[in-house]
């Protein structure tokens, strides 16, 4: 595995292992995972906040070399409650990686 793809399988750990289930879980933590992975890059972004004022996404800029129109890549961070628990091979939050 390249170091690349290495990257990118440890930041999916992170995130599964962090319950984000929708109407269940609070995104904090979720959030913060991808807080700390953009700004070990340098990458800028910021939180947005429901009328409530919980954190419910991040907007992340990634200025290009030339100016022109923004575009938006709207990706939730919850995931569908797991269901029956008892019929996953793995818990759904533990994030392992079998068999490569």
């Amino acid at each position: 595995m390249s170091p690349e793809d290495a990257e990118v399988v440890t930041l999916a750990q992170q995130l599964i292992r962090r319950p984000s289930r929708a109407g269940i879980d609070g995104y904090e933590p979720v959030l913060t995972v991808l807080e700390n992975w953009l700004g070990a890059r340098d990458l800028p972004f910021r939180r947005l906040h429901d009328e409530a004022g919980r954190p419910v996404a991040l907007l992340v800029e990634v200025a290009g070399a030339r100016p022109g129109p923004w575009w938006a890549l709207d990706a939730c961070v919850d995931t569908a409650p797991y269901g029956d628990e008892r019929a996953w091979t793995f818990a759904p939050d533990c994030g392992d990686v079998v068999d490569g």
